[in-house]
């Protein structure tokens, strides 16, 4: 009988162990995400090139791409005007 109350005991332990486990996961994924979104916030990142758009070029630049056609240059969801 001490056995099964022995048993009885470890899965109780288990199960407690199991659950603070998931407790720490969840709350460390949580915390994970929330200082990936302050930090994205905090450094002011623009993910889209909408800045660069009309912006002018150098001479260099524009130079160097003498000779290459228009299509290679243009997103695929453009077209030229």
């Amino acid at each position: 009988m001490s056995q099964t109350r022995k048993q009885k005991i470890l899965g109780d332990v288990k199960r407690a162990r199991r659950r603070r486990t998931l407790a720490t996961t969840v709350i460390v994924a949580i915390l994970m995400v929330g200082i990936v979104v302050v930090a994205i916030l905090l450094t002011g990142h623009n993910p889209t090139p909408n800045g660069l758009i009309g912006a002018p070029i150098s001479t260099a630049l524009y130079n160097q791409l003498s000779g290459v056609s228009d299509s290679t240059l243009l997103p695929f969801n453009q077209t030229r005007e």
